[in-house]
């Protein structure tokens, strides 16, 4: 079966909880909460940012694990405008706005969502995102660890989503950053067991060689990565940031589910719509590919936190 994933937001919790219901049946949550389904002989993977917007992070890591967005909304206000600053910083081409009231033309022009589908309801635009094909990667396996856990008479388990290229019972791979050995025992996508995993699929696999205790959240599963605690990039700053970027500030960089400290060297300081060489120094190893996006989170920002973006 092919897989689909989308992630749904809204600065309505009850809204995005309402749509993610609508397509699928809840499996668990935390900060992020998890829907599975098949539909028409797809499997479809829901997630939503169940924290946002106390937790800004999170929308970006439904983002990052989605391959079709959702957003809901009814009036602008300051988090639906985040949300379409998210958006645009990971440069989410794919998606359906959602909305009875909003003219959504002038609030997505000259984003990443300007070419979105747009439907006043979610019944209307049901049929539209179900039916979304994405293009996969292809190349050396990429998987983004969102749970590691022990299973009583089967042992360490990780579940997360596979971006790239295709995972293997027996296949020989690593755990990044940290790079711990581990060799897959078995696995299984929508409670079925499987030989193998490819893009797109949401998976659990059954690993040895290193404990479930030591793999975190945001953890990567592949052959090979970049791995490094300073990364230099060129940074973009939101046209509408109000507060610009400073050298030496401490700010959070994000990539895929991965959300650690980190200080912003620059020669200047960073305003809204400008691009500058940055030099970012991590608080602990990060891990990455050709093409992931970082963005930088200003936490306690009364506005926008989220304030630049690079692709690396």
């Amino acid at each position: 079966m092919t897989s689909l994933n989308i992630a749904v937001f809204s600065d309505n919790p009850a809204k995005r909880i309402e749509i993610a219901s609508a397509i699928a049946k809840k499996n668990s949550e935390d900060d992020l909460g998890y829907y599975s389904t098949v539909f028409q002989g797809k499997v479809i993977s829901v997630v939503e940012p169940k924290a946002f917007p106390e937790k800004p992070q999170t929308a970006l890591f439904a983002a990052n694990l989605a391959d079709y967005c959702v957003l809901a909304g009814s009036e602008l206000g300051p988090r639906l405008g985040e949300l379409i600053a998210a958006l645009d910083l990971l440069g989410k081409t794919e998606g359906a706005l959602v909305s009875d009231s909003l003219d959504w033309g002038p609030l997505v022009k000259g984003t990443a969502l300007e070419g979105w589908k747009r439907f006043s309801s979610w019944d209307e635009a049901k049929d539209a995102v179900l039916s979304f094909e994405p293009v996969r990667q292809e190349g050396p396996p990429w998987g983004i660890v969102d749970h590691a856990f022990e299973i009583k008479g089967i042992g360490s388990v990780a579940l997360g989503a596979l971006k790239r290229g295709s995972i293997r019972v027996h296949d020989k791979l690593m755990f990044f950053p940290p790079g711990l050995e581990c060799e897959v025992r078995s696995i299984q996508v929508h409670d079925a067991d499987v030989e193998a995993a490819v893009a797109g699929d949401r998976f659990g696999a059954c690993f040895k060689g290193c404990a479930s205790k030591d793999v975190e959240r945001g953890f990567v599963i592949a052959a090979e990565a970049g791995v490094a605690k300073d990364i230099e990039v060129e940074l973009e700053a939101p046209r509408f940031l109000r507060e610009p970027v400073k050298n030496g500030e401490v700010l959070h960089a994000c990539i895929g589910l991965q959300f650690v400290t980190c200080k912003t060297v620059l020669e200047k300081d960073l305003a809204g719509g400008e691009r500058r060489r940055a030099k970012i120094s991590c608080e602990t190893p990060v891990a990455w590919t050709k093409g992931d996006n970082l963005v930088l989170v200003r936490l306690n920002a009364k506005g926008l936190r989220f304030v630049a973006k690079a692709r690396l």
